[in-house]
């Protein structure tokens, strides 16, 4: 079964927001980053549910993908759709993130 998937507008400017941090420090590593972006969308719609499970109390289940081991694509799977709501750099203040539970 393909999932649908959506991507918020919030989830989109912060990818595009990571890309251009990046893009300031090494070319390269932006280009594999929006490339890696890209994918989300097909990885998603195949296997939602093999990506963890992270606590958000009173807010549902949530889950993430991991990209470069530091970025965190949080999205929730309701009924055939797949809503990506934010997309974070884990390594400050959002590293609960990281955590596998």
């Amino acid at each position: 079964m393909k999932y649908q998937v959506f991507v918020t507008d919030t989830a989109f400017a912060e990818a595009d927001q990571h890309v251009h941090f990046l893009s300031q420090v090494s070319p390269d590593a932006a280009i594999k980053l929006a490339e890696e972006f890209s994918k989300i969308g097909q990885d998603l719609a195949d296997l939602p549910f093999s990506y963890t499970v992270i606590p958000f109390p009173g807010k549902g289940e949530y889950r993430r993908l991991v990209i470069q081991g530091r970025y965190a694509v949080v999205f929730k799977i309701q009924g055939n759709n797949v809503f990506v709501e934010t997309i974070v750099d884990c390594r400050s203040k959002y590293s609960w993130l990281m955590l596998d539970y």
